[in-house]
């Protein structure tokens, strides 16, 4: 899977050592990095300890735990699509966001609140945001039946004097759509009995959206937002359309376009426009396709958030939640296609979920569910700067913390249990250890002498 190298016998200088390594990581080609980047790029962030709550954010214990663990940063509430399908129904309380009370305008005020008392205590507030994944029913004009969730929103609720004006008129314009030409919709989740769809981050008018949402969430007093859902399914949409055939037409050659079956790239018929897919069912294409999905919704991404968040908010803190599991990719990793110059490119932090990957152990089959490799890959790719794993660890919450600091990393994603009273004193301690010794956790870079390359180019060649 990787390749062992002695790096004292490569480079004896620390610091180009880190610069190098991150080139290696991410790189696409085998050029290394011919100069070591400045250890602390201009409005460089650090920070060693948060923690992050989708439930219980309202508990009366909430704020003197934070009080007594003094996490950096404090990942908390929803400013994107769940807020805005969710807070005004019945089902404001439930799965996934657990809002503390119903109504946008009230559920907002709340959030406010949250913000002002946790700055107080001289922490950075993160906002989710949910990018695109959107939960509701649309106007049923021949059955009568109003719209629900987000749909309702959109329609009825949005407010022009908070907002600004709606980007299109019809909601159903927003959407991602299938092969058929239809919204693409499902009822997984079955949140207060609602379908679920997806915008389209492609869509200039999804965009404006967006744009919406984050200047009304740093109005709120929020220091940043984490960006999840961040997706792209096989949307067919004229906005994918267009986009993939000028990512192509970019990118290759007649004669490289006619080596994936594409003979005239105007009015070739894309079946499909895939983004992650089964390994063993990959093509040229179709890794094509994944790279594209990747690339755009980083353009997006820092046009939603760097460039325009920015331009309200200049040291506004980004980040994205993704899931690397046990390194699957292709099937996963919404950075598995990136190229190395844009990967983590302007983002403050990362979140990385392992998912089902290291939550457990079985001892007899030497499985120890720690994720070691996947902390070190992810500080070498990102050039130290701040990580964190979602580990969906709830009993070895020691360990969970302890590898990650030992790692570079800030702990932790999920599950600080503040609620448990053995669980809430081990996370004070722990916390309390790590801020004692900020000076020799905060900011650290590694002095590693042996460097483990994981094969970002063989990736790239469908090779997993």
């Amino acid at each position: 899977m990787g390749i062992t190298v002695n790096w004292r016998l490569v480079v004896r200088d620390s610091t180009r050592m880190v610069a190098m390594l991150a080139a290696v990581l991410v790189s696409l080609s085998t050029a290394m990095a011919p100069e070591a980047r400045s250890a602390e790029p201009a409005g460089r962030f650090e920070f060693t300890r948060m923690v992050a709550h989708w439930h219980q954010y309202n508990h009366a214990d909430y704020l003197p735990f934070l009080r007594e663990a003094r996490p950096d940063v404090v990942q908390l509430g929803f400013y994107g699509g769940h807020f805005w399908s969710l807070a005004h129904t019945k089902a404001f309380g439930g799965y996934p966001a657990h809002f503390p009370v119903q109504g946008l305008d009230a559920c907002g005020k709340w959030f406010a609140e949250r913000n002002r008392l946790i700055h107080q205590m001289d922490a950075k507030v993160v906002g989710h945001f949910n990018v695109e994944f959107l939960v509701g029913d649309p106007r049923d004009s021949k059955g009568g039946k109003p719209p629900t969730g987000f749909f309702k929103f959109y329609e009825e609720l949005w407010d022009e004097n908070v907002l600004g004006p709606r980007p299109v008129k019809d909601p159903l314009d927003l959407l991602e759509r299938g092969p058929d030409g239809k919204p693409i919709s499902q009822k997984g989740y079955g949140i207060g009995g609602m379908r679920e769809y997806w915008a389209c981050l492609r869509n200039p008018g999804w965009q404006k959206v967006l744009k919406a949402w984050v200047r009304h969430g740093i109005q709120q007093g929020l220091d940043g937002f984490i960006a999840n859902y961040f997706y792209r399914h096989n949307c067919l949409c004229t906005h994918c359309q267009s986009g993939f055939r000028t990512y192509l037409a970019d990118r290759l050659s007649g004669k490289q376009l006619k080596e994936l079956g594409i003979t005239d790239l105007a009015t070739h018929r894309f079946k499909e426009i895939v983004s992650w897919h089964d390994p063993a069912k990959s093509s040229p294409l179709r890794r094509e396709m994944l790279r594209w999905s990747q690339v755009s919704n980083k353009q997006v991404f820092d046009e939603v958030f760097h460039k325009y968040g920015r331009s309200l908010k200049p040291d506004l803190i980004s980040a994205q939640w993704n899931h690397l599991g046990d390194f699957g990719q292709i099937s996963g990793d919404e950075r598995c296609l990136l190229p190395g110059d844009v990967w983590g490119r302007d983002e403050t932090y990362l979140w990385y979920s392992t998912g089902a990957a290291a939550f457990f152990t079985d001892l007899g089959k030497r499985f120890l569910g720690e994720a070691t490799l996947q902390a070190r890959y992810i500080r070498g790719a990102f050039d130290d700067k701040p990580f964190t794993l979602g580990k969906y660890e709830n009993t070895r919450i020691r360990v969970a913390i302890s590898e990650l600091a030992a790692n570079g990393g800030a702990p932790m994603g999920f599950y600080t249990r503040f609620t448990d009273p053995e669980a809430r004193r081990e996370i004070v301690r722990y916390y309390q250890f790590l801020g004692r010794h900020d000076a020799l956790f905060r900011g650290n870079r590694s002095h590693a002498e042996d460097v483990l390359l994981f094969p970002r180019k063989a990736v790239h060649q469908g090779k997993v």
